[in-house]
């Protein structure tokens, strides 16, 4: 399986999750469909890495911090990676749906902002599959 097959599954759990939170309103979905957009943002990024043929250093994308991995990306690889502005401009907040949304009963996150990052998310994620086809990736 790839990483842009795993990115897919990520948007595919957090769409179902935030379709139960419209019907139930259980806050606890929000938090797992917050989980689930972060991770495909995750692998979205590092696959662009991984099929960049570069040399990277793995410490760097052992992360979950979407803004360094963004900076590893562009600054330090050179890597245009095409990252929507909204998640740029929001890469700390997503940042923290990696353990917030799954480990901190307190935490809340407004619907709008899932639904809009999710909405950017999926749009990116497409983009990325159609040039994975044609560069035939391998991750």
């Amino acid at each position: 399986m790839s990483y842009i097959k795993l990115a897919k599954m990520d948007l595919s759990v957090a769409k179902n999750i935030l379709d139960v939170y419209r019907d139930t309103k259980e806050k606890e979905a929000k938090n797992i469909a917050a989980f689930h957009i972060q991770q495909a943002i995750e692998k979205l990024i590092k696959v662009q890495i991984y099929n960049s043929g570069l040399n990277y250093n793995n410490y760097k994308i052992y992360t979950h911090n979407i803004r360094q991995l963004i900076k590893y990306a562009t600054e330090e690889l050179g890597i245009d990676i095409g990252v929507p502005k909204l998640i740029k401009d929001n890469a700390l907040l997503i940042t923290d749906w990696a353990v917030e949304g799954r480990y901190d009963i307190h935490f809340t996150i407004n619907i709008r902002t899932l639904e809009n990052t999710y909405n950017e998310t999926y749009c990116w994620y497409m983009e990325l599959q159609e040039k994975s086809k044609k560069l035939k990736w391998k991750f």
